[in-house]
């Protein structure tokens, strides 16, 4: 067995590059040797560092990702703003054709025309109701003058 393993042995067994039979004789050791095994965990400790500073974007990464981001924003906001100016002068232009052709005021003939009828329906209603009232009581008039002179 060999007395102590170097920080470089333990590297190759932290990103698995040693053999099945290598990595039991180091864990073997690492149960048995107090100052293999402190090494052991600060290469561990080394290596978890690297990677997360390998793994994270550095500070520039992420203001250009900010950067652009802000920038299609931007676009964005410009591009719906221009599209709501074109809908705007499309439905002002549909307006303005519709006022010069006559469309409005043809609708606004035919409703007053409508109007008119319902209006004059509902008085024709009204009348033909007083009318019918009006008959019924004399009918109920003749009546009573006819039961009167049987008596």
């Amino acid at each position: 067995m060999k007395k102590h393993y170097s920080e470089s042995e333990f590297q190759h067994y932290i990103h698995h590059q040693l053999s099945i039979e290598q990595r039991e004789q180091i864990e073997a050791h690492l149960y048995d040797c107090d100052s293999c095994l402190s090494l052991y965990t600060a290469c561990v400790e080394k290596s978890m560092q690297s990677s997360i500073a390998m793994d994270l974007p550095s500070i520039q990464k992420i203001e250009s990702i900010i950067e652009v981001e802000m920038n299609k924003q931007e676009v964005d906001i410009k591009r719906r703003k221009r599209f709501a100016f074109v809908h705007y002068v499309i439905a002002a232009s549909i307006t303005m054709a519709l006022l010069s052709s006559g469309v409005f005021e043809f609708m606004f003939q035919q409703t007053s025309q409508i109007q008119h009828t319902i209006t004059t329906l509902n008085q024709s209603s009204h009348i033909e109701r007083w009318t019918n009232d009006f008959s019924n009581w004399v009918d109920m008039n003749n009546k009573e003058d006819t039961q009167r002179e049987q008596k």
